[in-house]
């Protein structure tokens, strides 16, 4: 059997509450005289049918927007708009706090602050996606963690040796492996400890300034020339002060571009140049001259692809880790190729 809800039209809800307002009105002006005559209050007819008409206009505008309230189920409605704000905003809904990921393929909010976790589901199709593309490894890094549910297929899927692999990092897994790198919480502005933190991410820097700088000395004892060696510790310096100066005003190192007007070496080639236009000035100027203390002086760039082939004009003699510590606080990935006369230059 089905069961049917009729809603009232405005007029019909006027004529019931005006129906059922008469006829309280004439009871409760029948119990006012009653009232009055038992509690001997002085008060005529006339008064008593005033104060009566009064209550019953209130009681009569109260009912009737009761009655169009509980008949457009207004409630519903509010329930609706509050779903949709909760649904649009970037706080969880149970926590209220700001660390939200939203799964936008599971319409899911999981925050990392009230426990939300990851359920099997989620990791399911992850799983099924790097599956798809032949992947060995999945590796899931958040600031959450997985449900119990979750830990115990995962660790089903990996006793069967089923690929890919499943490996993940939590929110507390994840803080202790970015600790083992200083650097990485430097450049991105995640360290909570800034001064301390810098320090000890630009040691490599300083360590190639030191080399540079005893091997100058060592070079002006034996009469060498010494302008290349003074040029890299001049532009390393450099490098270092600028990182440790943004560091302690913004909280993170910022790019300054590189201009070949300004800040070219006038030995480089015209047109050498050009591929670190728009780069960081500082690792700009330390890779360069790197590079001819070496005998590696650049003489032309190309583009390939997603990278720069700078051509050397000799190999390279150096350390390649020199140039790669260099290169990383400008955001750049330097790889040596050829006969080590070819510097590859790709962009974060």
């Amino acid at each position: 059997m089905k069961g049917y809800c009729v809603k009232q039209t405005r007029l019909e809800s006027f004529l019931e509450i005006t129906g059922d307002t008469i006829v309280g009105y004439l009871l409760s002006f029948g119990l006012q005289i009653f009232l009055v005559w038992l509690y001997d209050v002085e008060m005529s007819h006339s008064e008593s049918a005033q104060f009566v008409g009064w209550f019953t206009v209130l009681s009569f505008v109260r009912r009737y927007v009761t009655r169009r309230i509980a008949d457009t189920a207004f409630w519903r409605k509010w329930k609706r708009w509050e779903r949709k704000v909760i649904n649009s905003t970037k706080y969880c809904p149970n926590c209220r706090s700001d660390v939200v990921v939203k799964l936008h393929s599971m319409n899911q909010k999981i925050c990392g602050d009230c426990g939300h976790k990851y359920d099997w589901p989620i990791v399911w199709e992850k799983i099924a996606y790097a599956e798809s593309n032949d992947a060995d490894v999945l590796l899931v890094v958040t600031n959450s963690t997985l449900s119990p549910q979750a830990v115990d297929e995962v660790n089903r899927w990996n006793a069967l040796r089923k690929k890919p692999s499943v490996r993940f990092w939590n929110g507390t897994e994840l803080e202790k492996r970015l600790r083992i790198y200083p650097e990485l919480l430097v450049k991105y502005g995640l360290s909570r400890d800034l001064v301390a933190d810098a320090a000890t991410s630009l040691l490599p820097l300083t360590k190639i300034l030191m080399k540079y700088s005893n091997t100058a000395a060592a070079a002006s004892e034996f009469g060498s020339n010494v302008e290349k060696y003074y040029e890299v510790t001049h532009a390393v310096s450099e490098l270092i002060s600028a990182r440790l100066e943004e560091v302690e005003n913004t909280g993170a190192p910022k790019i300054v571009p590189f201009r070949p007007k300004d800040d070219s070496y006038v030995w480089l080639p015209s047109g050498a140049e050009m591929p670190l236009t728009g780069r960081d000035r500082y690792v700009s100027r330390a890779l360069l001259s790197l590079l001819r203390c070496h005998g590696a002086c650049p003489s032309r760039a190309i583009e390939v692809d997603d990278h720069i082939d700078l051509s050397l004009d000799g190999p390279y003699k150096g350390s390649e880790s020199d140039l790669e510590k260099i290169a990383f606080w400008g955001g750049l990935r330097v790889v040596l190729s050829g006969d080590r006369n070819i510097l590859e230059i790709y962009y974060d």
